[in-house]
């Protein structure tokens, strides 16, 4: 490694006439320019390098976030499935199987609300007062008769402790079917009279189980026997008036 000229490549051979050595041949290369060169070829080769890794990271991150920005749509569109709101996907299903994926979903979707749509319908179609009613003596759902009944919508029974819409009280009735039914797990039911609905009530109480077939809830079904009761009365006070009748006859006879 000379001071001056950098590395130097030496390279001695002797000068021989027959077995005879007459002399010595020294020649000297200078590698300054070739270590030169090769450091900037290095230089090159590690910024071509840096940029086709730079280059392959980016369009993969493309790639990738091309195959699940779709994934997550999906993803996030099947969170928000609940009952009564069925949002799908907007976009055009792609062609590969994320597209597949897409139209699984969308047909899931579909079925869905035609099934919810004739169970709301079923629902609604019921004369009775049907309710469902969680743990806590809150309404979860509430059919249509039941809200024409009171003058208000459904939406507005949601929530509601169910001694406040049946009972206008400020807690369960002492014989309240639901709490019979959560303490039994069985049927439960009871003949009362709602004064603020003007009317008497036969209404039963329907355990609603979980997948443990624990009690989680009633189905509270209201049929309005009014008219019934009065005729059974009328019924009842015909029958004494003929009894009274018979009576004054024999007595007369």
């Amino acid at each position: 490694n000379d001071k001056d000229r950098g590395p130097i490549l030496e390279a001695i051979t002797p000068l021989m006439v027959g077995a005879r050595r007459i002399a010595t041949l020294r020649i000297e290369f200078s590698l300054k320019d070739f270590y030169e060169k090769l450091t900037n070829l290095g230089k090159r080769i590690f910024l071509l390098t840096i940029a086709a890794i730079s280059g392959s990271t980016f369009l993969m991150v493309l790639g990738i976030n091309a195959m699940v920005r779709p994934i997550r749509r999906l993803s996030k569109a099947m969170d928000n499935i609940d009952y009564g709101k069925y949002d799908s996907i907007s976009d055009v299903p792609r062609r590969d199987e994320i597209g597949y994926l897409q139209r699984s979903f969308a047909g899931m979707v579909k079925r869905l609300k035609e099934a919810d749509l004739q169970w709301e319908n079923t629902f609604n179609s019921i004369t009775d007062l049907v309710t469902i009613h969680d743990m806590d003596f809150r309404i979860v759902k509430a059919n249509t008769a039941l809200a024409q009944r009171l003058g208000i919508t459904t939406d507005e029974l949601k929530g509601r402790k169910c001694w406040e819409v049946f009972h206008n009280g400020s807690g369960p009735f002492p014989t309240c079917p639901h709490a019979a039914t959560l303490k039994t797990g069985e049927p439960a039911t009871i003949e009362m009279e709602y004064s603020h609905m003007k009317g008497i009530f036969l209404t039963t109480t329907f355990p609603v189980l979980n997948e443990r077939k624990e009690v989680v809830g009633t189905v509270h079904v209201a049929k309005d026997i009014t008219q019934e009761k009065r005729f059974q009365e009328k019924l009842i006070q015909s029958e004494k008036m003929a009894a009274m009748g018979q009576m004054a006859s024999g007595i007369a006879h």
